[in-house]
């Protein structure tokens, strides 16, 4: 919200998980803010928000897929089975 929408600028975000593929999930995050600095690399930043994206995609042994038109989208694609190990399967 505070970088997608500075001084209080209005806006919307939307969030979807969708089956894309038999076996294939795609959760996507996306929003109609200001839009990533131009000169950002999204996928090699350092930045704390950047780095939980990549840390949950790979949790989920995913790619991520980042947009920058209109603001920005990242969506995480991964296979519907076999994403968590057992020991990390919600009871």
């Amino acid at each position: 919200m505070k970088h997608a929408f500075p001084d209080g600028r209005p806006g919307n975000i939307e969030i979807s998980m969708r089956r894309a593929d038999p076996g294939s999930v795609e959760l996507a995050v996306a929003d109609d803010g200001v839009g990533l600095p131009v000169d950002l690399e999204a996928l090699r930043s350092s930045t704390l928000g950047l780095r939980l994206v990549d840390g949950f995609a790979a949790k989920l042994k995913g790619e991520v897929i980042v947009q920058q038109e209109g603001g920005t989208r990242f969506q995480i694609c991964f296979s519907e089975k076999g994403t968590l190990p057992e020991s990390e399967t919600p009871a």
